[in-house]
């Protein structure tokens, strides 16, 4: 599936789930002409969950966007990454493996959660919008 077929489909099911809202992120300039961004951002009364929809096994370059994020001041609080692998029999160790480099050795503190697709998919069918909240807040590293 194309990596906007798996953005429509994920969106598509989130607003169906819970009535959401799910706005489309724009790129947030850093610095000059450096820019960062994520598919889309879900705001939840206090906290803002950015959404990263990865299609193509790319976890460096998930790793090079949670270092820019991090630089980001709307970032710094009340925000978590979520990460959603959509490529198949990926293992989001190897992601959180990159993203945890950032924490230990670049001080990056924005709170991130991975997931694989069909690890998504499951918790949209079976969770109601305030348990799957909790637990991507309990689920987060660095731990909020």
């Amino acid at each position: 599936m194309a990596a906007l077929d798996n953005e429509k489909t994920i969106i598509k099911k989130l607003n169906q789930t819970y009535s959401e809202n799910i706005q489309k992120s724009t790129s947030v300039k850093i610095k000059d002409d450096l820019e960062v961004s994520v598919d889309f951002i879900w705001k939840e009364k206090d906290l803002s969950i950015l959404l990263e929809i990865d299609s193509y096994n790319s976890a460096k370059n998930i790793f090079g966007e949670y270092v820019l994020l991090n630089q980001v001041t709307a970032y710094k609080a009340n925000c978590i990454l979520v990460i959603i692998h959509c490529y198949k029999n990926y293992n989001t160790k190897r992601t959180e493996k990159y993203l945890k480099f950032a924490v230990d050795k670049l001080k990056c503190e924005l709170p991130f959660v991975v997931f694989s697709r069909s690890e998504w998919d499951e918790l949209v069918k079976t969770k109601s919008k305030t348990q799957l909240i909790n637990l991507i807040k309990k689920s987060s590293k660095p731990n909020n």
